[in-house]
């Protein structure tokens, strides 16, 4: 496999993702791991979204990864799926673990592995002397358009319905570790990579002020875009292409887009009702530019003069 600049991510260095993992394994102790999974197929078809944060971690952009970090060494190992032949064909080729030398040039981790050999490893790991610990995120890992209070929200909301399959990723894989290795503590990452996330570096700072102007120059465009008759999603829609053609991979949100009485609802988001001569319109949207985003909100008149 050639490592092409296309089958990975090219605004973060190798470098920078060692430093990240490195901080991680100071963080969690000598007695710990971080076991970290990436985002699955949703069975959308769309383009697949890695979890914010495998991508913090790795940049790697395939489904169904894991990286494991060792908190004494601080040796990353990235698990992968193997090359699917049929996939390459029909979607092209992704980073696979067939080529570990590749995938190790490419991303900076130690080590890459197939991952079936997960289970083998964190076995090993368990056979150890004194009780090792295994550091994972509990809460629900952010993706397209969520946040951690909207996918919280979701849990909660899941969990009054008697009727509905409750478990999140996070806690499926938590009850798998405890009941496939007994002599293992689980304990909770989020902590550690909430931190770590929340000071940003300068190329951090760039992608975010990208993402910003990006959002800026799509509700400009609604806004001058703006007349009455116009149903509510098709300034979502001008907003959005300005998004996608400014290099966004798609929406922070689902816009909101409330004309009249609708812009009362502080998360409306049907986007279905014509906008009236003599309403506001409020637009509260942003693009998702290399997995950063804003939030920006105008409120405007539908025939584009303000009254006294």
């Amino acid at each position: 496999m050639e490592p092409l600049p296309g089958l990975y991510q090219q605004n973060f260095t190798k470098e920078t993702l060692r430093v990240r993992r490195r901080r991680v394994a100071d963080a969690i102790g000598s007695d710990a791991i971080a076991l970290v999974q990436g985002a699955t197929l949703d069975g959308a078809s769309s383009l697949f979204r890695q979890s914010n944060e495998m991508y913090y971690l790795t940049g790697v952009e395939v489904p169904n990864a894991y990286v494991v970090i060792a908190g004494d060494t601080g040796h990353s190992t990235l698990y992968l799926e193997q090359r699917d032949a049929g996939a390459a064909r029909s979607e092209g080729e992704r980073l696979n673990s067939n080529d570990p030398d590749a995938v190790v040039e490419l991303t900076g981790v130690d080590s890459v592995a197939a991952i079936e050999q997960l289970p083998r490893d964190l076995w090993r790991l368990s056979l150890k002397a004194h009780t090792p610990t295994i550091r994972t995120p509990l809460r629900p890992a952010e993706g397209r358009a969520a946040s951690r209070d909207s996918l919280l929200g979701a849990v909660a909301a899941v969990a009054g319905d008697p009727w509905a399959a409750t478990s999140t990723r996070e806690a499926v894989l938590v009850g798998r570790l405890r009941g496939s290795f007994p002599g293992v503590e689980v304990s909770d990452l989020t902590p550690v990579l909430d931190q770590l996330r929340e000071v940003k570096d300068e190329t951090e700072v760039s992608l975010l002020r990208a993402a910003g102007r990006l959002t800026g120059l799509g509700i400009l465009a609604a806004m001058q875009s703006t007349t009455p008759g116009m149903i509510e999603y098709e300034l979502a829609a001008i907003a959005n292409f300005v998004f996608a053609a400014g290099g966004a991979r798609g929406e922070g949100y689902r816009g909101i887009v409330g004309g009249g009485t609708n812009a009362w609802h502080g998360h409306y988001g049907r986007q279905s009702d014509p906008l009236r001569s003599g309403d506001l319109v409020l637009m509260d949207y942003a693009a998702e530019y290399a997995y950063y985003t804003s939030d920006i909100g105008r409120m405007w008149p539908v025939d584009g003069i303000f009254t006294g």
